[in-house]
């Protein structure tokens, strides 16, 4: 065995290993390779190189030629794909119910708040510490609406300052489902707000909603 060769291939590895590192630090995000961020747009490889030569999607090219995928880059993307399917489940913090009359987006995801559109249906599902789909409701404004209806909102919710109008499609919310019983495989992370889905998904969760018991929402506020 060569092990002079051997050594030099190890040692331009780390090398390059090195300047990866130290591209990702600079940049402090979490970056995603080639195939896990297709995994995670539901794209084939070849479709989102195609993307990122049209200018469509943004990539870091390494100086070994890897394509990295900012993660928060792709979420952001995923949702701005999944806008016009008409259908899908918005994401909120369980004190939501102090305020159902509106519905808020955080302060990074713009685009996604400026692209609802009423009439697009969303199941409602509150995160910690419930983690249930609870209702359905309608989008009825813009953010335009929003802004006119609730101007203070920026200022009394900063984190959350996009609000769109909406009407509930179940008028009482209900005991819910977990996203495992109603078979939609999503896990959300910290900033997502908003997943897409089709109508015969909708449909029958809602179906399954209208069937339930209404939650007890005072109990569930002297508790949290």
């Amino acid at each position: 065995m060569n092990y002079d060769s051997r050594f030099k291939s190890i040692e331009t590895r780390l090398e390059e290993l090195e300047k990866e590192v130290n591209l990702i630090k600079a940049n402090k995000e979490i970056f995603l390779t080639l195939d896990v961020a297709a995994r995670e747009i539901g794209k084939s490889e070849l479709t989102i190189r195609r993307w990122v030569e049209e200018g469509k999607m943004d990539a870091i090219k390494t100086p070994k030629g890897q394509l990295l995928f900012s993660l928060n880059e792709v979420v952001l993307f995923k949702e701005s794909e999944a806008l016009g399917s008409g259908y899908g489940l918005k994401v909120l913090y369980a004190d939501w119910v102090n305020r159902t009359e509106r519905l808020a987006f955080p302060k990074n995801r713009k685009t996604v708040a400026e692209s609802m559109t009423p009439g697009t249906n969303c199941l409602i599902y509150l995160t910690s510490p419930i983690k249930r789909i609870v209702g359905a409701t309608t989008i009825t404004g813009t953010v335009e609406d929003g802004k006119k209806n609730w101007p203070d909102q920026a200022e009394i919710f900063a984190r959350w300052p996009y609000v769109v109008p909406h009407e509930l499609i179940t008028p009482k919310l209900k005991t819910g489902l977990t996203l495992k019983e109603a078979g939609i495989d999503f896990r959300p992370r910290p900033g997502d707000t908003f997943k897409a889905i089709d109508k015969d998904t909708f449909d029958k969760i809602l179906a399954i909603l209208e069937t339930q018991d209404d939650y007890d929402w005072e109990q569930f506020l002297r508790l949290h």
